[in-house]
């Protein structure tokens, strides 16, 4: 009997640690989720470095821990380190797409990163699973106020920047536009100074009258007869009659001086229809009329009889996806001008995007491609055949935002013309330094 008692006993102790160690939490997942919650309190306390220590010690035990994985993106968004943020947040939204608080992290970080199409996706992809109007108000907020930034002197009623800088020129005697002349190719550097301001005189919901201003002086090392003093003068009218659906219209007027003599003014009207497919794509169809007034000057000493108009209908089609702007167009061009071998019909194609590496450092660039036929035979050539151009042209640009009034620019353009009449073979190489300044 004495026996039995004791096996009852044993059997019993054994019981009561079997059930204890079943019931109790394993080290580890108790050490993780404590990891979590003293790192939402530094993260409450404003303290991220501590807060980020606390969560990667969770995220290194349980890696595919939901908490963990959000709360060490939002350490990270708050430190400043987006590209981390950005990728434990996505692989959090990817397992669910209607978590309002995660959408939020991400529309806030994307404003972090100055990257608005960003915020308006996760925005509003937030207040679409929020019940929480405050917030839902808060986010819309951040949507208008990431736009109205990155426009910023587009928003402003008026606006005033001034450039300055230098440039090497391969190619100097093609300026300003390109009319051949009997001259050896020429290099020179030359200094350049650049402003360009613009108003909104009136607005109202139905439509937009704004003016801009735009004014270039050239002044070569060497070659000074080929300075060029440029003004130029557009009013514009904006009408507001849909959401996506824009019209407006315009004229500019140009005044170029060359070498100190008169050398050409320049007449145009214009209108665009822009047609706002999707959030990210818009389409513009376009129209323009160039009357041109040329002078003969004392290098162009035949310049007059380019005097003619030009009629362009082209359209463009644009993307804008998050860092990247991309824009496709065609161009069709008739010219017309007082000698026959200076009108052409012409057809242009090309590519136009730009990068934002990071917040202050963008990149930008284009090709095009162009086609031109003359309609007539030029008499001052060897060959009796008409003139046929195909001129591509490449540039490259590197800008730096030193702040939000102040920016360096690095550029380079190529271009090369091949023509079926030797003469009018040519090839341009123009490097810049820039230097660009907000003044209002």
């Amino acid at each position: 009997m004495k026996k039995e008692k004791i096996y009852l006993v044993i059997f019993f102790l054994i019981t009561v640690f079997l059930i204890s160690f079943t019931t109790l939490p394993s080290y580890g997942a108790g050490q993780y989720e404590l990891y979590i919650a003293q790192g939402i309190q530094k993260l409450n306390e404003g303290k991220y470095k501590e807060a980020l220590d606390l969560l990667l010690k969770a995220l290194k035990e349980a890696p595919d821990n939901r908490e963990a994985k959000f709360y060490t993106g939002v350490a990270y968004s708050r430190l400043g380190k987006y590209r981390e943020a950005e990728r434990l947040l996505l692989e959090v939204l990817g397992r669910d797409k209607t978590s309002p608080e995660v959408n939020f992290e991400l529309g806030r970080l994307q404003y972090a990163m100055g990257n608005c199409q960003g915020t308006e996706r996760y925005m509003k992809q937030f207040m679409t699973y929020s019940d929480d109007e405050a917030m839902k108000s808060y986010a819309g907020s951040l949507i208008k106020e990431c736009y109205e930034s990155e426009r910023g002197e587009e928003e402003k009623p008026y606006r005033v920047n001034v450039s300055g800088g230098l440039q090497y020129d391969s190619n100097v005697v093609l300026e300003p536009t390109n009319p051949i002349i009997t001259a050896d190719k020429k290099r020179d550097g030359r200094a350049v100074f650049l402003v360009s301001a613009g108003a909104r005189l009136y607005e109202n919901s139905l439509l937009e009258f704004t003016a801009d201003y735009n004014f270039y002086q050239s002044l070569h090392f060497e070659l000074n007869n080929y300075n060029v003093h440029y003004h130029k003068i557009s009013p514009t009218v904006k009408f507001n009659i849909h959401d996506r659906i824009t019209p407006m219209g315009g004229y500019a007027l140009e005044y170029i001086l060359f070498g100190g003599d008169t050398y050409g003014a320049i007449h145009t009207y214009f209108a665009n229809l822009r047609i706002e497919e999707t959030r990210i794509a818009s389409t513009e169809v376009i129209y323009e009329y160039r009357d041109t007034k040329y002078w003969d000057t004392e290098v162009f000493e035949t310049n007059s009889i380019r005097t003619g108009y030009k009629r362009t209908f082209g359209i463009k089609q644009n993307y804008r996806m998050d860092r990247i702007k991309c824009q496709i167009l065609y161009y069709y061009n008739d010219k017309r001008a007082e000698r026959r071998y200076w009108s052409y019909t012409g057809n242009k194609v090309g590519v136009r995007g730009s990068y934002k590496v990071t917040e202050p450092l963008r990149v930008s660039g284009s090709v095009e491609f162009e086609k031109r036929k003359h309609r007539g035979s030029n008499p001052n050539t060897a060959s009796s055949d008409k003139r046929v151009d195909r001129m591509q042209k490449y540039t490259l640009r590197l800008t730096y935002m030193i702040n939000k009034q102040m920016a360096v620019t690095v550029s380079e353009s190529y271009t090369r013309n091949d023509s079926n009449l030797r003469e009018f073979d040519y090839e341009r190489n123009i490097i810049g330094l820039i230097l660009t300044v907000g003044i209002i």
